[in-house]
């Protein structure tokens, strides 16, 4: 949302505001004892709301709450293995975000950290659970109308998980997400 206190142009963006946002990383990297593998899943959209005070030219910030929608994860491969899964399971969460950002004219980059909560449904693994974790985030954004601006970002989620008594070295997506500011 843009709300200017002294004049339309002050600030890319200053108060309350939502997004949509579309996951183009659909797979989790995950690693056991060095053993690398790979969940395979779908691409995810994201809804979020935030507070956001980027002047459109200087230091602000950004925070807020996403929660990505449940992807269904197929299988996972593990070397040149892959291997399907049963029970089709699902994996999605809730991300909080707090972000520093640069605003010049009407475009910004900013850079920040995430902590994520993960929801995975019964069936992902036998005596599995996730934990929350800290990742990162960069990006840039445009502002195109008064309400309405454009985001692309690099993001990186990470995840505490364990199944039964192993516990794994890290759990995490990454990639890129395209986002609706509004």
């Amino acid at each position: 949302k843009s709300s200017a206190t002294s004049g339309e142009n002050d600030f890319i963006s200053d108060g309350f505001g939502f997004s949509v946002e579309y996951s183009l990383a659909p797979n989790f990297d995950a690693s056991v004892s060095g053993i690398l593998q790979t969940f395979n899943g779908s691409s995810a959209f994201d809804l979020g709301a935030r507070y956001s005070h980027i002047p459109a030219g200087g230091l602000g910030f950004s925070g807020g709450l996403n929660y990505e929608f449940a992807r269904t994860v197929t299988g996972f491969t593990t070397g040149s293995s892959t291997f399907a899964l049963a029970t089709s399971p699902t994996f999605g969460f809730l991300l909080a975000r707090v972000n520093l950002a640069y605003g010049i004219g009407m475009a910004y980059g900013y850079a920040g950290a995430n902590f994520s909560l993960p929801q995975a449904s019964a069936g992902f693994f036998t005596n599995s659970s996730f934990a929350g974790g800290v990742g990162v985030q960069a990006g840039v954004g445009v502002k195109v109308m008064t309400n309405l601006g454009f985001e692309g970002e690099y993001r990186m989620v990470n995840f505490g998980a364990t199944n039964g008594t192993t516990n794994y070295d890290y759990f995490r997506n990454w990639g890129v997400v395209l986002k609706a500011v509004l």
